[in-house]
């Protein structure tokens, strides 16, 4: 794991993984939802308002 930690490019990253591995999964489990809803509610039809002619 030294060598995924000084490759990667947020060493924090690695060693919150490894101090808490379930903690981590749920904030990437939490992340990805959030960018799931946040680029569904975005492309959907009805997010901007209709004009009124």
């Amino acid at each position: 794991m030294r060598g995924v930690r000084d490759g990667s490019a947020l060493p924090a990253l690695v060693d919150l993984a490894l101090k808490s591995p379930t903690g981590f999964g749920y904030a990437l489990a939490f992340g990805e939802l959030a960018v799931g809803l946040g680029t569904s509610s975005a492309s959907s039809p009805g997010w901007r308002r209709s004009e009124a002619h």
